[in-house]
Parts: structure tokens; C-alpha cells; sequence
């Protein structure tokens, strides 16, 4: 458990490069809700590590060769995926192996921060855009657009709040970052989760992630037009 209370996000870590992985790690380490269990170069290691530490769920920057290890890997846990524009070609057929999320090597650091935990907290897809039309052809049944006025519903302060969730804050910690009661940042919580139609907060994480309100939370007051939503079976 971290800290606040919040459930820890166990995560493994794979990419060829050293440089890489120490970086990522870097990056994790100074995030309350995600404890990086074992960072690896591939292959074997990998799989060893999977089977070791059950991670909640799994990084890959790259590739992993073999359908069948990258299927036993999935078996075990939800796997994420950084790949090239080359690797985006592929994006049904990793998906149907059972990798839950795809991301562009451009992503930035929020960006993948958002995708772990909305995959982290429930059977959902996160996707690239440009792949939507082929996953709805191949895997039909997922909605494709949310109403813009989501975007709009949302209170300048809300968006705030709801960019801190997204980051794994505390309504203790929220609190002081605004400089706000406690009992304020419950109400604009409550607020932000009858708006998103939902009932949890890592809901709301994610609903922001897959209509494109992640750029709002990125920029702080922005409201974008909404994106494609993603969803697997909800």
C-alpha cells in the first residue's frame, strides 16, 4: 500500500537499454502509488521476473520476441507497451496476444504515467488514435466517442483536482498543493466524479486518459474536444 492509502501499483520493467531502464526507474521512484519490483533487459529475464515478482502489471519499451512468450507474459500480467510507428502497424494482433495498452515512443512522461494507472485500475484498452479504425473492425463492440460536453462540464479547480488524481495524490495532498481545506477537495472530487459519471477515482483517471481530457490535466486549463474512448468490454 502506498503511503496515502491509495493501492501500490507493482511494476515491472523491460527495455533493452540500461540508460533506459535507470531513467524509468528514476521517473517511478518519485511516484507514492507505483513501486518499480524489477527492471530487466528481456527475454528470459523477463519471464523469470514476471514469475518472481507477479507484478500488477508490465513496461515493455520494444519488443518481445516470440508470440507465446509475450502471450505468457499477458497471461500473468496487464502488459503495456512503448512502441515505434512501426510497431503501431501491428497494434490488433499485440493486443490480441493480450497487451492492454500501446504507446507512441514520442509519449511523454505524463502520458505513460496516466496509461499504467488506467490500466492498473480496471479491463481497460489505451490505444493509439490511428489505430482505433482497424481494433473497431477487428474487435467490434468498443465505443469509438464521448460527448465534448464532458470536457466542458468541468470547473477550472476541478480540472485541477482531477489532474492531481491523476497523479496519484492524497486529498491531504491536494489540500496543501491548492491550499484548500480538506473537506473542499472531497467536494470537488464528488463533483468531478458525478460529472465523469463515474463512482471511483481511478474511473475518473481513466475516463480522463480516454477522452482526451489527459491534455487538459497536461495543461492545466485547456479544455480539449473529446477524443475516441477506449474500453475493453465496458
Amino acid at each position: 500500500m502506498a503511503s496515502n492509502g491509495a493501492v501500490t501499483i507493482r511494476l515491472v520493467i523491460c527495455a533493452d537499454s540500461a540508460l533506459m531502464r535507470t531513467g524509468l526507474c528514476a521517473r517511478f521512484d518519485a511516484e507514492p502509488d507505483i513501486d518499480v519490483v524489477s527492471d530487466v533487459a528481456g527475454g528470459h529475464s523477463l519471464i523469470t521476473a514476471v514469475r518472481m515478482h507477479a507484478p500488477d502489471l508490465v513496461l515493455v519499451v520494444g519488443s518481445v520476441e516470440g508470440k507465446h512468450r509475450l502471450a505468457e507474459i499477458a497471461t500473468a500480467s496487464k502488459v503495456i507497451m512503448v512502441v515505434t510507428e512501426e510497431d503501431v502497424a501491428h497494434a490488433v494482433e499485440l493486443l490480441r496476444a493480450g497487451v492492454r495498452g500501446l504507446l507512441s515512443s514520442g509519449c511523454s512522461p505524463l502520458e505513460l504515467l496516466c496509461a499504467i494507472r488506467v490500466i492498473a485500475v480496471g479491463n481497460r484498452l489505451v490505444v493509439p488514435p490511428q489505430v482505433l479504425g482497424d481494433l473497431t473492425y477487428a474487435m467490434p463492440g468498443i465505443p469509438r466517442t464521448l460527448d465534448a460536453r464532458i470536457a466542458e462540464a468541468l470547473t477550472r479547480r476541478e480540472a485541477e483536482v482531477l489532474r492531481l488524481l491523476a497523479h496519484g495524490r492524497s486529498n491531504a495532498e491536494i489540500a496543501e498543493q491548492l491550499s484548500v481545506s480538506a473537506t473542499t477537495v472531497r467536494s470537488h472530487v464528488h463533483h468531478v466524479l458525478q460529472k465523469l459519471a463515474v463512482t471511483t477515482r481511478g474511473q475518473a483517471v481513466a475516463v480522463a486518459y480516454e477522452t482526451g481530457l489527459i491534455e487538459l490535466l497536461a495543461n492545466h486549463g485547456r479544455r480539449p474536444a473529446a477524443a475516441p474512448v477506449r474500453s475493453a468490454g465496458q
